[in-house]
Order: structure tokens, then C-alpha cells, then sequence
């Protein structure tokens, strides 16, 4: 089993491990759970809670809302990373990441700006 967050309303729920999507089981908002792999170019948004990796030589302009993102080329856009985000020798990161760890190996480059270990969202019941 597996421990992940609806994108939508931020329930924590587990999933068997080996599922590639699953229902929310508080507002019923389908979760994508899928590992992805970026080798040329992509422009859109991708929401998944698996893992997404931007390969060497790829061009990316997009928001991405994942468990982990794996950079090896360029992306332009917003990266929110559920666990961690990890910038590998040659990756350009240009726009804001926001995760709960970053890993910046020697030579990868970002420019903008970066939010690691954010506090937790407090939930008002009404």
C-alpha cells in the first residue's frame, strides 16, 4: 500500500501500490498514479501523483502537480512535487518549484524561485 493526496480536496487515502489511478474517498475526484517519461516536448499541465521525468534533450513548458519530478532537461513552468524534486547535472529548471525536499546535484541550474518544506495547510471544518 501506498499513502497519497487528492489533488482536489487534499485527503490523505492509500492506494495499493501497484495501481495506476484510484478514486478520491471523500469528493470522488479520479487520482492518476501513472509514472511518466518527457524525451521531447510537451506544453500543457500533468497532474499524477506517480513519478514524472523530464529527459535529457527535452523541452517542457508546463505546470506539473506529481509525487516526485526527476529533471534531466528543461522545463519552463511551476513544479509541485508532492515528496521531493531532484535536479540532475545539465537540467534547467526555469519558474518556481514547491516541495518538501529538493535535491540540486552539481551543475543543474534553476532560476526562479523555491518553497521547500512548506507548512502544512490547516483545514477549517465548517
Amino acid at each position: 500500500m501506498r499513502k497519497i493526496k487528492c489533488f482536489n480536496c487534499n485527503t490523505n487515502q492509500e492506494v495499493p501500490s501497484i495501481a495506476l489511478a484510484s478514486f478520491c474517498e471523500k469528493c470522488g475526484q479520479r487520482i492518476n498514479l501513472q509514472d511518466y517519461k518527457i524525451k521531447g516536448r510537451f506544453h500543457g499541465e500533468l497532474e499524477t501523483r506517480g513519478e514524472i521525468r523530464i529527459a535529457t534533450g527535452a523541452e517542457v513548458k508546463a505546470n506539473l502537480n506529481v509525487g516526485v519530478a526527476v529533471i534531466d532537461g528543461r522545463i519552463d513552468g511551476k513544479i509541485t512535487a508532492e515528496n521531493k524534486v531532484i535536479l540532475n547535472e545539465g537540467c534547467l529548471v526555469v519558474g518556481s518549484i514547491i516541495a518538501p525536499v529538493m535535491i540540486m546535484n552539481d551543475g543543474a541550474g534553476f532560476v526562479g524561485k523555491a518553497v521547500i518544506n512548506p507548512p502544512k495547510e490547516e483545514k477549517s471544518e465548517a
